[in-house]
């Protein structure tokens, strides 16, 4: 379950990054009531945890891409 409700901040996050504030929210909405995401998350597997690390490692990719001081 901790896997599905960072999933939704992330994705909450990337939309709010890439496309404004409610585009965001509309996501991080979309994200909270999938049927697979609320599925995965439920299950012990790692089908959760590998969707999280990925749109954690896009995050990363972006924030890192958008720094002018490197």
């Amino acid at each position: 379950m901790i896997a599905g409700m960072l999933l939704v901040a992330l994705i909450t996050a990337l939309g709010r990054v890439w496309f404004g504030r409610r585009a965001g929210l509309i996501a991080g909405g979309t994200a909270a009531v999938s049927p697979y995401l609320v599925w995965y998350s439920q299950e012990l597997k790692m089908y959760a945890w590998l969707a999280c690390l990925a749109a954690a490692s896009i995050l990363a990719l972006d924030y890192a891409m958008r720094r002018d001081d490197v």
